[in-house]
């Protein structure tokens, strides 16, 4: 009697462990799959890029802004953000309605953007003048922003005073905001960020004579003062006071010149090339001031040899820091 019921037990269970997968499967594909976020296709015309302000770290620029989509309440000058914009304005706005049930919105910007410029190398640097749009108040998780890279150009007219332009590039990211915006019990957001970048090089050469001419100048005639101290005829005519003269005149070239650079350009963190011909500007000054007056005792104590070797020293040291190694520099920044 037990046989037969142990057997039926058996044949049921084998029947609901094949049964159980395929109910599984069946039940997954009855519960709909969660939707995505919501694509908007963005594009950038850029017609006007002027204004770089290095020290104030902003730029102005002209550009239309696109926005390809299927929702028909969504507003591009209320839905997408500029996020490293000072000023903006918006000069113009309408849609078009495709047949395929999509809408393209369009608007004209007008606008002042903060842009972080790297001058580690000036004047010898390249930039890359940003406009940076993000959604606003859908996340990522319910909108993202996909750039129309085929479409999105410079206006081939554009030209940037000193600079030569490159192409548009556009990237997209997700940009995580450390913060709930007091939100209670909420996490972190992040939310979908393009940015369109404008690739710029500056016309260095002529600009690295124009903007170092006071340490230029400094430079020669620092080289002057050492020339004519290593030579012991010269140095005799020459005296002391005269040479003091050409430094002091060297100090007012050198701090001139750096007045005219802090004023044009950010303080940064890292040290550029314009710290390297600075420092070793006013350290050499320094350096043949200083085996200017040694030299000038060992004339006194009546050991010209003395004096001409140190002079000759100083004459050395100062042409390898302040030709050979800021060349060094400027050919690195160059490169």
């Amino acid at each position: 009697m037990l046989r037969p019921l142990l057997h039926l037990a058996r044949l049921l269970a084998f029947l609901t462990a094949l049964a159980g997968p395929a109910h599984a499967a069946a039940t997954q594909a009855a519960i709909p799959a969660a939707p995505g976020p919501r694509e908007v296709t963005v594009g950038v015309y850029v017609s006007s890029l002027h204004g770089l302000d290095f020290a104030r770290e902003t730029f102005r620029t002209t550009f239309w802004l696109w926005a390809s989509h299927d929702d028909p309440e969504f507003r591009p000058a209320a839905a997408l953000e500029i996020v490293n914009a000072q000023t903006i304005q918006v000069e113009k706005e309408y849609r078009e309605a495709l047949p395929n049930g999509r809408f393209t919105d369009m608007i004209k910007v007008q606008a002042v953007l903060n842009q972080r410029w790297d001058v580690q190398d000036y004047p010898f640097d390249d930039q890359r003048p940003s406009i940076v749009v993000e959604s606003v108040g859908s996340d990522a998780t319910r909108l993202r922003l996909v750039p129309d890279a085929r479409n999105s150009v410079i206006e081939p007219s554009l030209h940037v005073t000193g600079w030569t332009t490159g192409a548009l590039a556009l990237e997209t990211a997700d940009f995580l905001y450390r913060t709930n915006f007091g939100i209670e019990g909420a996490g972190y957001t992040a939310y979908s960020r393009l940015t369109a970048s404008v690739a710029i090089e500056r016309d260095g050469l002529r600009i690295f004579f124009t903007a170092f001419v006071g340490f230029f100048v400094a430079a020669a005639l620092m080289l002057l003062v050492a020339a004519t101290g290593a030579v012991e005829t010269i140095r005799q005519a020459v005296g002391l006071r005269a040479r003091l003269g050409l430094a002091t005149a060297a100090i007012f070239a050198a701090v001139g010149n750096k007045y005219v650079l802090d004023a044009s350009l950010p303080f940064g963190g890292s040290f550029s090339l314009a710290d390297v011909i600075e420092l070793a500007t006013f350290a050499m000054i320094a350096f043949v001031l200083l085996v200017a007056v040694v030299a000038e005792w060992a004339d006194a104590r009546h050991r010209p040899d003395v004096a001409t070797r140190v002079s000759w020293i100083g004459l050395v040291a100062f042409v390898a820091v302040q030709f050979a190694l800021t060349g060094w520099y400027v050919v690195d920044a160059a490169a």
